[in-house]
């Protein structure tokens, strides 16, 4: 990384002292993502970061399989968002297609 690179790194997560964030990445069945508030600056070179998922969660092999993963910091005027990804069913997990979210095998127009 370059001085730049771990300058912004470090700016970013000193701002991020708790909130919520959408953990996305790219499973099997397609991408997903979940609500998560357990994110934490582990290291800046290499930059590291900590987060938890649930044992039990409906995702979490689409999180074990997946090469990478991205983090999106949410706003306060972000809450429909971070609720929407906050959803837990015994189900399937939510996916993106098209622009829009959604389970998987439901019909998106």
């Amino acid at each position: 990384m370059t001085e730049e690179q771990i300058s912004d790194l470090r700016q970013c997560l000193g701002k991020f002292a708790t909130g919520v964030a959408v953990v996305t990445c790219q499973g099997v069945e397609g991408p997903c993502g979940i609500t998560a508030n357990s994110i934490s600056s582990v290291s800046l070179e290499p930059p590291l970061v900590l987060w938890n998922i649930a044992k039990v969660s409906n995702s979490l092999q689409a999180y074990l399989d997946a090469e990478y993963f991205g983090i999106h910091i949410l706003g306060a005027d972000q809450r429909m968002l971070s609720s929407h990804f906050a959803q837990s069913d015994d189900s399937e997990p939510l996916v993106f297609y098209g622009g829009q979210y959604a389970r998987i095998g439901d019909q998106v127009s």
